[in-house]
């Protein structure tokens, strides 16, 4: 999953006869070629239906900053794919290494909005998706987030201009070759619900969802189970909650399990702690990572992962923790 766009915010399973283990030849086996759509859909929705966690990768954005890359604003690490692709293949490698299924392509900020430059959008947008595609990963994702800073709804463009923006960026992602698209980190169901019906055009499955704040509240203001009522009221493939602190999800995950009905849910948190006005991973407390992935897999959610702070040790503890763990009982 992306690390956020940082304007305040500098980020330095299962064993079961229904599905194989994770990071398996088997699990990756349909990576060979480009899912169709309607494959696609088919493929996420009998993954879903095996009553097993769904492993999501970790953060790109904060550990291309930990590898070196330069993350300066207002790209955030845009153009990774054809600046450091060597470093950024990696990283999704090495998710792929400890276990993961779906690794979410480089496509967080690679949009004509951020760029000012629409083929280069497509281009950086293409290479992203091509990199995450190599890694031979079951399901490849790609990233669809607000316009703007994703911690500021007010600064939230017109309604116009996220209806053009996001349907461009989104029929980019499917030409690419995405398998998924994760409409994350929204601050509004304005825009949440722009991006999901922008998303659900290309035919592609779209998981979409929100970041709140440590009270679990919308950045926005707006009533939580509203937000997530608009969500549901266009029919998902899933929702999501990322970039998110453990302990709001603890609060708020129960209810919108209850309120998802059938729909699955993913959960990918913020592993990070403020100091000196920066956020910093939380380094050697993979356990404890695990440990909150656990509780929410026991609630219920289908889909865990990570985001800003969390790297390949923290997925691989997340791995190990979810063996033997059933979901929905």
């Amino acid at each position: 999953m992306h690390t956020c766009y940082p304007n305040d915010f500098t980020a330095n399973v299962c064993k079961s006869k229904a599905a194989p283990e994770y990071g398996s030849a088997a699990a990756g086996a349909e990576s060979v070629e480009n899912l169709t759509s309607k494959t696609a859909r088919q493929s996420l929705q009998a993954r879903f239906a095996s009553g097993l966690p769904l492993l999501l990768d970790g953060a790109t954005g904060s550990e291309l900053e930990a590898r070196g890359v330069d993350m300066g604003l207002p790209l955030w690490g845009a153009s990774a794919a054809v600046t450091a692709p060597a470093c950024l293949a990696g990283i999704h490698r090495d998710y792929l290494a400890v276990g993961c299924e779906l690794v979410c392509a480089n496509t967080f900020r690679t949009t004509p909005w951020v760029l000012g430059d629409r083929a280069q959008a497509s281009a950086w947008t293409a290479a992203s998706v091509a990199l995450a595609r190599q890694s031979g990963a079951r399901f490849v994702a790609g990233s669809l987030a607000p316009l703007e800073d994703c911690y500021h709804p007010e600064r939230r463009p017109p309604e116009p201009a996220l209806r053009k923006e996001h349907a461009e960026q989104a029929q980019s992602l499917a030409a690419a070759g995405c398998d998924v698209i994760l409409v994350e980190t929204h601050n509004s169901s304005l825009e949440a619900c722009i991006a999901l019906e922008a998303a659900q055009a290309t035919g592609l499955p779209v998981v979409a969802g929100f970041c709140l704040d440590a009270a679990g509240r919308m950045l926005s203001g707006e009533p939580l189970a509203a937000a997530w009522g608009e969500l549901l009221h266009r029919n998902p493939t899933g929702l999501l909650v990322n970039c998110t602190p453990v302990a709001a999800i603890d609060r708020i995950l129960p209810a919108l399990i209850a309120q998802a009905g059938d729909t699955p849910v993913w959960v990918y948190p913020n592993w990070s702690y403020q100091e000196g006005g920066s956020w910093q991973p939380r380094l050697g407390e993979e356990a404890a990572f695990a440990r909150a992935s656990l509780r929410w897999a026991e609630m219920g959610a289908r889909g865990l992962g990570g985001c800003c702070g969390t790297g390949p040790a923290e997925i691989d503890a997340l791995r190990r923790a979810l063996r033997g763990v059933t979901l929905g009982d």
